[in-house]
């Protein structure tokens, strides 16, 4: 399995503070007021597709707030503005990101990855299910279960073994959203699963 960043030691000197003022969902809205819809989803496709997220510091800072200033500030930047990026299109979007999103799925942060997912899933993408399957045993139990929501909402028959496999993993978070993900392929291809 290959290595994903863990950020669980950038939490040790961060301030408190860093987290910033308002939902992901309010920093987005504020940022397509100043910068128009079109403009925001462009930035944030860049960001996903590898730009250098001090080009445009302002829309950094708006995305990630008080976080994206400390990381700014201590030159730590690293995989954030990709994370905000990717979640940036669970409440702005476009077709034309769908690409960006797949690729992120390979990224070697699990943060991109998984944010990636859940704009997957909330979108019903299709494209990036056979990318996601690859993850599903990814040693945390929160990118497993956003794996099997993807492929609950968007896979095809030839990918029920990954939510029966899901239905007896060890966590009872990722056993708990596979029984969803098989009820809602179930109902939406018309099969039952259990029975192949």
């Amino acid at each position: 399995m290959e290595h994903w960043h863990d950020d669980a030691v950038h939490g040790e000197d961060r301030p408190a503070s860093a987290t910033g003022v308002g939902s992901p969902r309010e920093q987005v809205a504020a940022l397509v007021r100043e910068r128009g819809e079109a403009q925001v989803v462009a930035y944030c496709k860049g960001l996903l597709d590898g730009d250098d997220p001090r080009l445009d510091e302002d829309a950094l800072l708006q995305l990630g707030r008080g976080h994206a200033r400390w990381e700014l500030d201590h030159d730590t930047l690293d995989y954030w503005p990709r994370v905000w990026a990717a979640r940036a299109f669970l409440y702005v979007w476009s077709p034309d990101v769908t690409p960006s999103l797949v690729r992120a799925l390979g990224d070697p942060a699990w943060r991109v990855a998984e944010n990636a997912m859940r704009v997957m899933a909330l979108r019903e993408i299709a494209e990036g299910v056979d990318a996601a399957v690859r993850l599903r045993h990814h040693e945390l139990p929160r990118v497993r279960a956003t794996v099997v929501r993807l492929v609950g909402v968007a896979g095809e028959s030839d990918h029920a073994h990954v939510l029966l496999e899901a239905a007896d993993d060890p966590e009872v978070s990722v056993r708990a959203a596979a029984e969803r993900a098989i009820e809602r392929m179930q109902r939406r291809l018309d099969i039952d699963l259990r029975s192949r």
